[in-house]
């Protein structure tokens, strides 16, 4: 017994359509009209949301990057907002260099943006930095 191959099956099939008088490009033809009202699905056409990582080698797609940038700048930016009544008061006091600041935070137990570890002058320093931005950024 002979199994057909996928080429012997599509010969066989085209010799069928040539003895009912259909050409190869007639053939196409009724193809073309019958797929004429279905959809074309493409690579890119996927239902559903776009991937949040490349389908190949697993990496963030450059969209969700920076939509997770955004994201962590929002909360940097609404901790900061936290943070400044706070660090104005404690200037005013007459505590202004960074480490000093750093030193009262830790001692009065309020937690550092990451919520881990100790105060230290240079996350103050970027905290300093980023409420200066927001008050430049609201005047």
């Amino acid at each position: 017994m002979k199994i057909p191959t996928p080429i012997a099956a599509a010969a066989a099939s085209a010799q069928a359509r040539r003895s009912e008088g259909i050409t190869d490009a007639g053939y196409l033809d009724q193809m073309a009209e019958r797929l004429a009202g279905l959809p074309v699905a493409t690579a890119r056409a996927r239902p559903g949301p776009e991937p949040a990582a490349c389908m190949r080698c697993g990496r963030p797609t450059r969209e969700a990057r920076i939509k997770g940038n955004q994201a962590h700048s929002e909360r940097a930016d609404a901790r900061a907002a936290e943070l400044a009544p706070v660090l104005t008061k404690l200037q005013a006091s007459g505590i202004t260099s960074p480490r000093a600041l750093a030193t009262a935070l830790t001692a009065r137990n309020i937690p550092t943006p990451s919520r881990r570890g100790p105060w230290s002058d240079p996350v103050v320093r970027r905290v300093l930095k980023r409420i200066k931005r927001l008050e430049d950024a609201a005047s």
